[in-house]
């Protein structure tokens, strides 16, 4: 290619990258600025290990919450970008819940009351036969029940409130204990 023609091309995509740039930020500087209420800000769920579940020894919340998922989930993902996010959602599970989260497909040891067992063992263990799958438990470890499948904030919220609140029985399915 002749000089001529390489210094033409470079100046057109100088020209052009400056007149996107210079459109860009007009678009950005447009943009409104969101009013939230402090109270409608999510807080972002606190993961913590299963330890803390089994342990009836240990400083903790009232009760826990074993958070099965995995990586190529498309439903733990958006529960996690929507659901978990939720200003409802993650008010109650920052006040009331300990929150440990499992993937399936995980060889990671993590603690099981007195043992240790794989992530994809403890899954066993509960029958994870489907995911996500929120499994919840008393203080002293004690299981209550779980709520398997996705659930946006609507759905969840009722369910974490009720637990919180000693109904748990109404709305989860307790027909597993293992």
């Amino acid at each position: 290619m002749k000089p001529k023609c390489l210094i033409a091309c470079l100046e057109i995509t100088l020209l052009s990258a400056l007149i996107f740039a210079c459109s860009c930020d007009d678009k950005l500087n447009n943009i409104p600025a969101i009013d939230k209420n402090p109270s409608d800000t999510a807080i972002a769920v606190n993961w913590v290990g299963t330890d803390i579940v089994y342990d009836s020894t240990l400083e903790k919340k009232d009760y826990s919450c074993i958070y099965f998922h995995a990586s190529w989930c498309g439903y733990c993902k958006k529960l996690e970008s929507e659901t978990f996010r939720d200003p409802t959602v993650s008010k109650i599970f920052s006040e009331s819940f300990n929150m440990a989260k499992i993937d399936i497909d995980s060889d990671t040891l993590v603690r099981y009351y007195d043992s240790a067992v794989t992530c994809n063992d403890l899954a066993r263990i509960y029958q994870i036969s489907g995911i996500p799958d929120l499994c919840f438990f008393g203080k002293k470890g004690n299981y209550i029940g779980r709520a398997t499948g996705y659930r946006n904030a609507a759905g969840l919220a009722p369910i974490l409130e009720d637990i919180r609140d000693g109904k748990y029985g109404q709305k989860l399915s307790n027909n597993m204990h293992p």
